[in-house]
């Protein structure tokens, strides 16, 4: 089993090696900074069986947090680009999370 913190740091060694520009990947990071705090707050520290249930009181928090569309679409498509990374590498089976990490729309 992974911690959250080890498979983040995974995936943000896969994006330095996609040669993704400086200003993305700051950004990521502090995103993926923001979701480790958020699951350390929570108490969910592993990649597991309760990754599902994070996610969803993830998303609810900062669909309550940021009101502004792009700051939250941007940090679900952080979200969303993890998730896959972790089904990829096969930390856990995949789940549909099309209907958690749902984007807004805009106005």
């Amino acid at each position: 089993m992974i911690t959250l913190k080890d498979a983040w740091n995974r995936y943000m060694l896969l994006l330095q090696s996609l040669k993704k520009s400086a200003a993305t990947m700051k950004q990521y990071n502090m995103d993926g900074q923001h979701f480790l705090s958020f699951a350390h707050e929570k108490n969910y520290l592993y990649v597991d069986h309760q990754f599902q249930e994070l996610l969803q009181i993830y998303c609810h928090d900062i669909k309550e947090t940021y009101s502004n569309i792009n700051t939250f679409n941007h940090k679900i498509a952080t979200m969303r680009g993890f998730v896959d990374f972790i089904f990829l590498r096969e930390w856990m089976e995949p789940f549909d999370y099309q209907h958690i990490l749902q984007p807004r729309k805009r106005r």
